[in-house]
């Protein structure tokens, strides 16, 4: 028997040590269930493996194997070509599938989808025209069924936004409208002074402010006008005024009431921030100028960008009027309206001759156009007396409802019907009777016990 060459590894132990019976103990199958084909495969290894000249021959033969469709290459190299196509393939099958990316489908087109659903197709049959995934068209019905949206919620903690009480909304949109230039500081500052109990910080607030209240109000009025005079001997108490009135013969439960409001209205308020005041000193220092901060007493004089209108009685607003960039009112808009109101006064079922016609004071001319025009219609003109504290009650309604309802955000320009004269009017036509009355109650009824007595 030819002895093996020690120098060449073979795949199984030298048997030339081995006797026959050890080697048919290592033929025989452990498992008597294995089949012939495994017993005579096994015993051919063997067989092979008793030679270095086979062992050779099998290694040659492998080298000589081509993976490029029969091409030959040289023996024990290894195609190039083919380990670049390979690492190529590789190369675009991570990019086609990338781990962690979701491509979110258009929610506009998911909704189509959702209304073919309705009309009777199937989501298989949608899936393939809309070229959406079923799971995807799937996971978007039962989400939509659930919450009847499409949008889905953002991972993460929910963002602590600053919840505001009645109160203190009515509070930041009076602070803001009556200090026309203001620090977000300051605005902290008087915010916790008023109400100490909540925890609002300055960065929390100016996120709120600068959203809320991008357009701010300054009212006043063009007419009628105070008279000059501004000493305190002048002015009358509450009670005294409402008293005098009673006298000449005005029933707070049988007037009706007219009055101008005209506001300075700012588009784009900006707040101004502590740290841009100390940067815009710091600048006017390095360049040698002065530095000349803005405060309340260089402000502009204030202009009547929107002017309303109203006559409200007791039972609610009965006319009004919004104008945008028409100036003040003048003699020919204040003669159209009052004609106007005295026609729906004339056909109100609840008004009669007895009721009065109240306005602010002003000047004789328009005292004596105003009170023309309401005699000949047969009401009872009046007008009110100076006093120091407002016992009109559309100031109130204005103060109390209109303007903390009407909107502050920023206008849409896309939409033709978003501006504040449009919001202004929707607030003022949806006043409630309630409302209004309960104005006419705080504002122009006296509480003293006579006065009670007599209304009672």
């Amino acid at each position: 028997m030819q002895q093996p060459d020690k120098r060449i590894r073979s795949p199984s132990p030298s048997t030339g040590s081995i006797s026959n019976t050890h080697q048919d103990k290592r033929l025989r199958p452990e498992n008597e269930s294995h089949s012939n084909e495994e017993v005579v495969a096994v015993s051919t290894l063997a067989q092979l493996s008793e030679t270095s000249e086979t062992l050779q021959g099998i290694t040659r033969t492998f080298s000589e194997l081509s993976f490029d469709n029969g091409d030959n290459e040289s023996e024990g190299v290894v195609s190039q070509s083919y380990i670049v196509d390979e690492d190529t393939d590789i190369d675009a099958a991570l990019q086609r599938k990338k781990r962690g990316t979701y491509e979110q489908p258009d929610l506009d087109k998911v909704f189509e989808a959702l209304k073919d659903l309705q009309r009777g197709k199937s989501l298989l049959q949608i899936s393939k025209e809309k070229n959406i995934s079923y799971s995807t068209l799937r996971d978007h019905q039962k989400r939509y069924r659930k919450n009847w949206s499409l949008k889905t919620k953002k991972r993460g903690p929910p963002k602590k936004e600053l919840v505001l009480t009645e109160p203190m909304y009515k509070f930041l949109i009076r602070y803001v409208d009556q200090h026309s230039v203001v620090s977000h500081k300051d605005i902290q500052k008087a915010f916790m002074d008023e109400f100490p109990d909540k925890n609002a910080t300055q960065e929390r607030l100016k996120k709120y402010v600068s959203k809320h209240f991008r357009i701010t109000f300054q009212r006043f009025k063009t007419f009628p006008e105070q008279p000059s005079q501004d000493t305190p001997q002048f002015f009358a108490a509450k009670d005294n005024c409402l008293h005098m009135m009673y006298q000449n013969g005005v029933d707070p439960r049988r007037c009706v009431f007219v009055t101008e409001v005209a506001y300075d209205v700012n588009f784009r308020r900006t707040y101004v921030d502590t740290k841009q005041k100390e940067y815009r000193k710091v600048r006017a220092e390095a360049k040698g100028k002065v530095y000349n901060p803005r405060n309340n007493e260089q402000l502009d004089e204030l202009t009547p960008i929107l002017v309303c209108l109203v006559a409200a009685s007791p039972n609610g607003v009965l006319n009004h009027s919004v104008k945008m960039f028409k100036g003040p009112t003048d003699e020919r808009s204040i003669r159209l309206f009052l004609h106007k109101l005295m026609s729906l006064m004339d056909v109100n079922e609840h008004i009669d001759n007895e009721w009065s016609v109240i306005f602010d004071d002003a000047q004789e001319e328009t005292k004596k156009m105003i009170s023309d025009i309401v005699i000949q219609c047969n009401y009872k003109p009046f007008f009110l007396p100076p006093c120091t504290e407002t016992i009109n009650p559309i100031d109130g309604l204005f103060y109390d409802i209109i303007e903390p309802q009407c909107d502050r955000k920023s206008i849409d320009s896309n939409d033709p019907t978003d501006g504040c004269d449009h919001r202004m009017d929707k607030i003022i036509r949806g006043t409630t009777s309630v409302e209004v009355k309960t104005c006419f109650r705080i504002y122009f009824e006296c509480g003293c016990d006579n006065c009670l007595i007599w209304l009672f």
